[in-house]
């Protein structure tokens, strides 16, 4: 997350990166195997983005 605003993304991308990375980081062992590429935090971050349009914050 903290790379993504330093690269001047708004701060709703970062948080969004931020999750994926995270999300994926869990699903492998071992504190450097399971840093996922950025590749692949871009297209896990990209298919959420497609799945959740609204919700309550927006009152849809």
């Amino acid at each position: 997350m903290a790379a993504s605003i330093a690269r001047g993304m708004t701060f709703e991308e970062s948080v969004l990166l931020g999750n994926a990375a995270g999300a994926l980081a869990v699903t492998r062992g071992g504190a450097y195997d399971a840093l996922p590429t950025a590749e692949a935090v871009r297209v896990l971050a990209s298919a959420g983005d497609r799945e959740t349009h609204g919700g309550p914050a927006d009152g849809t």
